[in-house]
């Protein structure tokens, strides 16, 4: 999963559905982040975007 388009480096925490970590990348570089989901098992998860200035939440769904 790559996410582009921010102008601030950005940090990407996942978390399951108990809000519990699953994946972070915890050295951000960058407007463009990878995110790799390899080891995550399939299910709903919640997806932060922070950035300097911003925070986004979304949900992101793995088969």
């Amino acid at each position: 999963m790559l996410l582009t388009g921010y102008h601030h480096p950005v940090k990407l925490p996942l978390f399951d559905t108990l809000s519990r970590p699953v994946v972070s990348n915890p050295n951000p570089q960058g407007n463009s982040q990878p995110l790799d989901l390899g080891a995550v098992h399939g299910g709903m998860y919640l997806l932060q975007v922070r950035t300097a200035v911003s925070l986004e939440k979304g949900h992101v769904m793995r088969e």
